[in-house]
């Protein structure tokens, strides 16, 4: 208690001894041990001094007292059976509450009150209803106990459910204000009565097992966020077009095989179609000049489409597609920043890669690539990951000076360029499990906040002066993407 203010510290004193005088740990004939200790039972969290959230714990009630805190903006309660009314507190934001066994959430008017969170409840009192709240959290159980009269919080504007079984949908459609619904993991069946939902800006239905969209859920021209990842559908139908104000759609892992042309009047800034049955890049991909990132899987190369203008992306992921060089379509995407090749085919980087002014992390792995080309040194890289491909030499003439990381591994590389010390930025560097023997005189140099990884190389000779634990052999680097 010594980081809390003094005005809430007596608070707290205060809510011990109503504890200790009082059978807050009894219920009927239930009861909890008594506590010895006013951290057994209430816990907090401190900003600036002041307590702005508290967990009750192995109690049937809440010390009256506590709601003298001015700054506590969320409470959370293990509910067990029998718990006592919740009092009011003037200024909760947030409430949780877990049931740890069959209790009952009563609670009073909570005027500040705005987001709700339940979790394993199974019963809840009407009062309960007439809660101010804007957004609701639960779990499938709680889903069960309340789902049906979600209709009566009269400013509710977010549903967020997870795990929940057989929801028909027109028990959304009562919510005609709902500005986001989300029941990821779910069962739920989509009719049309979606189309009720006209104000809807957000929708996440990932892992739902759908296998169908209505078309009405082209009315919800409000829609900002669709999340459909992870279901069974097949098709998108063409009423999608109408959802002018469309920017994040999400459709990976399915089992779509063709995008409708329509779509291109979306202004979308993600779309995420990797991990389809699809034959070839989408072609209304080109459309979309404000995306963001660009993931495709286990799609030819030379089908990316060219673009009529210059795309706003600045990442773009090729995984286990097919081909041997880079679409040369890449070259309009001045703004990429981000570019990542694994598991592929590719046998070399083109010389046009010196194109792209804004690329500032390059990444390839699982390659055939056998050199790095000189153009690669005119780019303003910050990081270089060429790892499990089949390259055999290095050149510093290759290297872009501008390099703060640089990991080669797992290739056939057996000798390291002089002239590695004279890159000022350069303070990670990964050249684990490789070929190489010996290392240039020069690196001697290095200072010893350049962080070296050298494992798994035959290494027989350091240069003279230096030792193993002048350099940090240990794995410092950042995780890779692949």
């Amino acid at each position: 208690m010594d980081s809390i203010d003094e005005e809430e510290k007596v608070i707290l004193k205060l809510a011990w001894r109503e504890i200790q005088l009082s059978d807050l740990h009894l219920s009927g004939s239930r009861s909890f041990r008594k506590p010895t200790h006013l951290s057994e039972v209430l816990r907090w969290q401190i900003h600036d001094g002041k307590v702005v959230s508290l967990h009750i714990r192995r109690l049937y009630g809440i010390p009256v007292v506590l709601t003298d805190l001015p700054n506590l903006k969320t409470l959370t309660i293990d509910l067990p059976e029998g718990f006592d009314p919740i009092p009011v507190f003037p200024y909760l934001k947030g409430l949780r509450v877990k049931s740890v066994g069959t209790g009952c959430l009563k609670t009073p008017h909570l005027p500040s009150l705005k987001v709700l969170s339940l979790s394993n409840l199974k019963e809840v009192d009407e009062s309960v209803f007439n809660l101010p709240i804007t957004r609701i959290e639960m779990d499938g159980l709680s889903f069960r106990s309340i789902g049906a009269n979600l209709g009566k919080f009269p400013n509710l504007r977010e549903i967020f459910a997870k795990g929940v079984r057989n929801i028909p949908m027109d028990l959304f459609s009562n919510l005609p204000r709902l500005k986001v619904l989300a029941l990821p993991e779910s069962r739920i069946h989509l009719d049309q009565t979606i189309g009720k939902m006209r104000e809807l800006e957000q929708l996440y239905l990932w892992r739902c097992e759908l296998d169908s969209l209505p078309k009405e859920i082209g009315l919800l021209t409000n829609l900002k966020i669709l999340n459909l990842n992870s279901n069974n559908l097949k098709e998108i139908p063409r009423e999608i077009g109408n959802l002018s104000k469309l920017e994040s759609l999400r459709l990976a892992n399915n089992l779509i095989t063709e995008f409708p042309k329509i779509l291109k009047k979306c202004p979308l800034k993600e779309f995420e179609f990797h991990k389809n049955p699809l034959k070839e890049f989408p072609s209304v991909l080109k459309h979309f000049h404000k995306l963001q990132k660009i993931i495709a899987y286990d799609l030819p190369l030379k089908t990316f489409p060219t673009y009529d203008s210059t795309p706003q992306t600045s990442s773009i992921q090729f995984l286990s597609c097919s081909g041997f060089t880079l679409p040369p379509a890449i070259k309009s995407f001045s703004r990429l920043e981000r570019l990542v090749v694994g598991h592929t085919e590719l046998k070399e980087l083109p010389s046009w890669i010196a194109t792209l002014p804004s690329l500032n992390h390059l990444e390839i792995v699982f390659s055939h690539i056998r050199k790095i080309p000189e153009a690669l040194s005119k780019l303003q890289l910050k990081s270089l990951i060429l790892s499990f491909c089949l390259l055999e030499e290095l050149t510093i003439d290759t290297i872009p000076k501008t390099l703060e990381t640089l990991t080669i591994s797992w290739t056939q590389l057996k000798y390291v360029p002089k002239g590695l010390v004279g890159f000022p930025k350069l303070k990670r560097i990964d050249l684990s499990n490789n070929q190489i023997r010996k290392f240039p005189e020069d690196w001697k140099e290095y200072q010893p906040d350049v962080v070296v990884n050298l494992d798994g190389n035959p290494i027989v000779s350091l240069p003279e002066g230096i030792n193993r634990n002048q350099w940090k052999l240990s794995t410092q680097f950042p995780s890779r993407s692949l």
